[in-house]
């Protein structure tokens, strides 16, 4: 249970980057940017429990079938006109598992929008005939979008805001034995929390501002 001392925010925030964009963000650990209509996430890691079954370590069902549920109520909430992953869309090789097939039902009612992927480094094996059964546009390096740059691995840059993944940030907070997901907001670099749900956190160097997501609730720490 949370400390009476801390205020949680309703699961989304309107709030502003270093740079003074206007972003909104959202407790199950999305952030939408409100002139671009667009809802940025990160680190989906599809296929990550198809993996480790294959490995022969045993985890639960329906990580993706989650995931994918979050990510529908989160379009519902923004409406979006764009959806872009930055980074590590899935996480590894790529099998004709339950997780491909969840993933094309799941585009398949969401035709009308469109979803850009940034390649991180878990996505090095997908190859052209993996994005064209993704229906999605795949890119490679820096995304420049407006006043921002869009990448997978943090860093900063001497003309944008950088809005990043890869570092699956997280905090501890007292009376809460295990790390929670966090955004990671500075003043000229942001970092976004691991989408996918089947997913630890790492600790970071503390931002000028964190905001956890518990259980779908923004705590600004």
């Amino acid at each position: 249970m949370l400390p009476q001392s801390w205020t949680p925010i309703v699961d989304k925030l309107a709030t502003t980057l270093g740079d003074g964009t206007a972003v909104c963000l959202y407790g199950e650990r999305a952030l939408a940017l409100t002139a671009e209509r667009c809802l940025l996430i990160a680190d989906l890691h599809l296929g990550k429990e198809d993996l480790f079954r294959r490995s022969g370590i045993s985890v639960p069902q329906g990580p993706t079938d989650k995931d994918l549920a979050r990510l529908t109520t989160l379009l519902a909430l923004s409406a979006p006109e764009r959806l872009l992953v930055l980074g590590d869309f899935v996480h590894g090789a790529i099998h004709d598992a339950p997780w491909l097939a969840a993933w094309q039902r799941w585009r398949g009612m969401h035709r009308e929008l469109a979803v850009v992927v940034i390649a991180g480094n878990h996505d090095r094996q997908v190859d052209a005939a993996h994005i064209e059964a993704f229906d999605v546009e795949w890119l490679r390096g820096d995304v420049e979008l407006g006043p921002l740059l869009l990448r997978h691995e943090p860093g900063v840059d001497a003309d944008r805001h950088v809005i990043a993944g890869h570092l699956h940030p997280g905090l501890r907070l007292p009376g809460i034995a295990r790390s929670l997901p966090a955004f990671v907001l500075g003043r000229r670099s942001s970092i976004l929390p691991a989408f996918a749900s089947f997913s630890g956190c790492a600790r970071v160097p503390r931002g000028e501002r964190m905001i956890v997501c518990c259980g779908g609730v923004l705590v600004e720490v």
